[in-house]
């Protein structure tokens, strides 16, 4: 089996990170949406681009430069009302580790934070 162009190239940057750090384990298949979304039409973009992602429970908040708003728990905005933006509501604190992260401290995060995933 081989790689397509665009799965090559994320896993040669995910090697480049030093052995046991978290940018060794992080996985560019994520689900994101825009801040100024609803929570409509956040789910809208996750029913379309969702398959194949590593989670759905959680999404991320980037804007339209690739930069990291928040982490955004869908189960929570799933069961706000369809106009709410994304924003307005409320989700735990962001919560982010560097890829240069050593694995002990990446997991001693999951565990202090009752994480899932983290950015």
């Amino acid at each position: 089996m081989q790689l397509d162009p665009q799965e090559l190239q994320a896993a040669r940057q995910l090697l480049g990170y030093a052995e046991n750090t978290a940018g060794r384990y992080m996985t560019p298949r994520y689900a994101w949406i825009y801040p100024d979304m609803t929570a409509a039409a956040a789910l809208d973009k996750i029913r379309q681009t969702g398959k194949g992602k590593e989670t759905l429970n959680w999404i991320y908040v980037i804007d339209a430069s690739g930069n990291w708003w928040r982490i955004s728990g869908s189960r929570i905005w799933c069961s706000r009302p369809p106009s709410r933006n994304v924003m307005a509501i409320d989700d735990p604190e962001l919560v982010s580790v560097r890829a240069t992260d050593d694995r002990d401290g990446v997991l001693k995060a999951f565990e202090k934070y009752d994480r899932a995933v983290l950015p």
